[in-house]
């Protein structure tokens, strides 16, 4: 992952927040308006500093663009229930520490069907292939997937795959993380219920008079639900 390339997004992501929502960022920052937490992981944050930045440029008084400084706060990852609670929760490591050939059943039960065989025979006939393996085939989704989302262009290795092609792909890449982050499981969506409260606890206190305008948390895949 390229970490300038992470910078560029959430700046400009926050200019954009900060202008669609003027009312909610009426003030200059400070700690009891504003709060951001982060993961113990560096790639989260960067992700909140680049957002900050982004998000506060101009309104204070270092270097020419008038950065603000502000506070980020991380939980340990052994403690972090809000944020990282599939390192917290036993019972959901438990779990899928015996699940794990699961995940690979489904995909490999998916890649015998007729549509991902299908791919197949497209892209291998495109590159003029007798055959093609699923790791080739994963390789040239994953090239055509980077370029894409992180320079905003079109690989050429996108030139070989359909949209119907990538929906097939997308699918594959998407069972995995249905089976260990998404509802397959009773334990995968009950660890989120602090992190849902706590939410909407936050959107209660706001609503009655509470002085925080708003919390951005950056975190990982398991807390979109």
């Amino acid at each position: 992952m390229n970490f300038f390339t992470i910078n560029d997004v959430s700046n400009n992501l926050l200019k954009s927040t900060f202008h669609r929502f003027p009312a909610v960022f009426n003030n200059f920052y400070s700690p009891t308006k504003y709060k951001l937490s982060e993961t113990e992981v560096s790639r989260t944050s960067h992700s909140a500093s680049a957002f900050a930045y982004g998000l506060f440029e101009g309104t204070g008084f270092l270097g020419s663009c008038g950065y603000q400084p502000v506070d980020i706060l991380s939980t340990g990852k052994e403690k972090d229930i809000f944020l990282r609670f599939f390192d917290t929760c036993q019972v959901y490591k438990e779990l899928h520490e015996t699940k794990k050939a699961t995940f690979k059943q489904q995909q490999r039960a998916f890649r015998r069907s007729s549509l991902y065989r299908k791919v197949l025979q497209e892209v291998s006939t495109k590159l003029n292939l007798e055959s093609m393996d699923y790791k080739l085939l994963k390789g040239i989704y994953r090239l055509c997937s980077y370029r894409t989302v992180h320079f905003g262009e079109l690989s050429t290795w996108c030139e070989f795959l359909t949209v119907e092609n990538l929906y097939v792909l997308e699918f594959h890449e998407d069972l995995k993380h249905w089976w260990k982050k998404s509802y397959a499981y009773e334990a995968n969506y009950k660890i989120a219920a602090p992190l849902l409260e706590d939410l909407l606890n936050g959107i209660i206190q706001s609503a009655n008079g509470g002085k925080l305008n708003a919390h951005f948390r950056f975190a990982h895949a398991e807390t979109l639900q």
